[in-house]
């Protein structure tokens, strides 16, 4: 068993850790490639090489007095910015930080590469073990300047640094074709972690990856986004066909899993990204005990396909149940799941919303009766057709318990507050119910009123017409609103929540 963070951050404190040099740059949190975090600290750092006066400095350090798994859970909420302002206010909280940030790194440069990789070898038998998350991304343009300027090293570098990194579990390089070719070397050093390496994620693999994960075993997490178009995808994923867990497919053309002799028998997380249709039978049979399928992609020509959704119905065997399918309403729809789904959540963003069309209400409304989910996530295009879908809802999903719905309306949502006025006695079986008012792309919404309708008026009224709804929450454009609702001798009150409590309980709602 591993120490856990609190340990380690010990352990390394009173190892009392040397300062890297002043001129390493890079980043582990911020999404902003402008964030890169600056590790720089003078050698020589004392109480009076900073403008404070001593008594200061003691108050400052008291810090270090909290319970080191309080200190975790601070540092895991500071941004990079912060995690650097507190290393610079002494040694002691400079090793103390040290810590946190060497636990997820992005470098995003050449130049970030290079020096992280002086900076860690620097110091090895104290710094490496702290590192279990590294994302590697090189710009295959810069090729020239990498392999004759001041980085020319880089891949004997990166070699050293992976093949010390035994507390290494995920890994991810993009243009990982490129790094292999250009730095061979860096193979054989991922190969030597692959039995402590859980998670592996790369863009553009070809013929090098390969080669590569041929010599790996034991994989249980892989992102591959666009794959060789010569070699497909399934060579990349034979090798970890026994322990293969979670896998994320991104891809730019149409694929198919014509896999039949395959199969991947411990799979249970499936994510695909891409502008083609799956048929039901071929997930199936790649990957018998999936439980968790989200399928995503680009919507341009996508409607609801009759003929790909007979063609799945036709094909009886499914998965005894799944317990969540996300993303787009049409692809979950013509994917034609015979199956139980505890948990339901398409895309409720403008452009997955469902339209005004009548077939798509009816595929929609099959899709619910075959699956009846327990909790249902949608949107829609507020219509005099909404609620009849919503009476078509109600008495497909008997057994719903969270259902959220975003509506998409213009100028004083009349449309959906009539619709919210038919069905507000229609599900007696929900706990939680989520209402979401936003603006049709070229209108805009009277937020006054349509906001003043369901904070004011709607709250006690769907508390009194669903006998079992425990939390209600509200947003009408960017303001949301959070209620909870209380039954006591025959009376019902609604009790407003502030944000964190609300997120909560719908967190918890949701996972039924």
């Amino acid at each position: 068993m591993g120490s856990t963070p609190s340990k380690q951050r010990k352990a390394y404190l009173e190892r009392a850790p040397s300062l890297p040099p002043a001129d390493l740059t890079f980043s582990n949190r911020d999404s902003s490639p402008y964030a890169a975090l600056d590790l720089g600290l003078d050698a020589s750092i004392d109480s009076t090489s900073h403008a404070v006066e001593k008594p200061y400095l003691d108050r400052r350090m008291s810090l270090m007095d909290l319970n080191m798994d309080v200190l975790v859970i601070i540092l895991s909420f500071l941004t990079t910015r912060g995690l650097r302002r507190l290393a610079l206010t002494s040694r002691a909280c400079h090793g103390m930080t040290l810590v946190d940030m060497l636990d997820t790194v992005v470098l995003r440069s050449s130049q970030q590469a290079h020096g992280f990789c002086l900076f860690m070898l620097k110091d090895p038998s104290h710094r490496i073990p702290l590192l279990h998350s590294l994302t590697i991304r090189l710009n295959p343009t810069a090729l020239s300047s990498i392999l004759t300027g001041p980085e020319s090293d880089l891949g004997t570098l990166l070699t050293d640094l992976l093949f010390q990194s035994e507390n290494l579990t995920s890994l991810s390089i993009d243009n990982i074709d490129w790094v292999l070719m250009t730095y061979p070397t860096v193979s054989h050093a991922i190969t030597s972690r692959s039995s402590h390496l859980r998670g592996l994620s790369m863009t553009y693999p070809g013929s090098h990856t390969l080669l590569m994960l041929q010599q790996m075993k034991g994989l249980r997490i892989t992102s591959i986004s666009f794959p060789s178009t010569d070699t497909g995808i399934a060579p990349f994923l034979l090798p970890f066909s026994s322990t293969l867990q979670t896998l994320h497919i991104h891809h730019h053309h149409q694929f198919s899993f014509e896999w039949y002799d395959y199969q991947w028998p411990v799979l249970h997380t499936l994510t695909i990204s891409s502008p083609c249709h799956h048929l039901k039978s071929q997930l199936f049979s790649n990957f018998p005990n999936l439980r968790r399928l989200h399928i995503e992609g680009d919507m341009r020509g996508i409607g609801i396909d009759d003929l790909i959704r007979v063609q799945n119905l036709s094909y009886p065997i499914c998965w005894a149940e799944l317990e969540v399918v996300k993303g787009l309403m049409t692809r979950i729809c013509t994917l034609g799941l015979t199956c139980r789904v505890k948990r339901m959540e398409m895309d409720s963003d403008a452009p997955g919303a469902l339209s005004h069309t009548g077939s798509e209400h009816d595929a929609f409304i099959e899709c619910l009766q075959r699956t009846s989910p327990e909790v249902l996530k949608f949107g829609l295009y507020a219509s005099h057709r909404a609620p009849m879908l919503f009476m078509k809802l109600a008495k497909a999903t008997p057994s719903l318990k969270f259902l959220h719905v975003s509506f998409f309306d213009a100028g004083t949502c009349r449309k959906t507050l009539d619709c919210l006025n038919k069905i507000i006695d229609l599900f007696s079986s929900l706990t939680y119910l989520s209402l979401h008012v936003y603006n049709q792309q070229g209108s805009e919404v009277d937020v006054t009123m349509v906001d003043a309708a369901l904070i004011k008026i709607y709250p006690p009224v769907l508390a009194r017409a669903m006998p079992l709804l425990s939390h209600l929450e509200v947003q009408v454009g960017e303001k949301q609103s959070y209620w909870k609702i209380f039954r006591e001798n025959g009376k019902v009150k609604v009790k407003r929540l502030d944000a964190y409590r609300g997120g909560m309980a719908r967190k918890a709602a949701m996972e039924v």
